[in-house]
């Protein structure tokens, strides 16, 4: 059997991104299993439409977030699977259920003002 589809379909790179864009950016993707986020602080981290998301486990209730850290943009959860706290390996920035930071020493090191926060 023959596909109706031409192998371009298949291999252009600007055809993907547009799927990525019109298709998976909409729909529910399958992210993984909730028996693997059973325990608090455990996570799931996947790249769905080429998003880098976390589904984090806060006390029992699931959140999503974009694994990116705001401050340098480095990824929060490395490994796909584990049970760690929302906290970015770079330089300790913490992340609670509704995903608002806690900036370590914020006042010490950045002296950001309230509204800056």
């Amino acid at each position: 059997m023959q596909s109706r589809m031409h192998p371009r379909y298949y291999l252009n790179q600007e055809i993907f991104d547009r799927e990525q864009q019109k298709i998976f950016r909409k729909v529910w993707l399958f992210a993984g299993l909730k028996p693997l986020l059973a325990k608090h602080n455990a996570f799931i981290a996947r790249k769905l439409a080429d998003i880098p998301v976390v589904v984090q486990n806060f006390h029992g209730q699931l959140h999503a977030f974009e694994n990116v850290c705001l401050h340098r943009s480095a990824m929060i959860q490395t490994e796909p699977v584990g049970c760690r706290p929302l906290v970015c390996c770079y330089h300790a920035w913490s992340y609670n259920a509704q995903g608002q930071a806690h900036i370590p020493d914020c006042d010490a090191i950045y002296r950001f003002g309230a509204e800056e926060k």
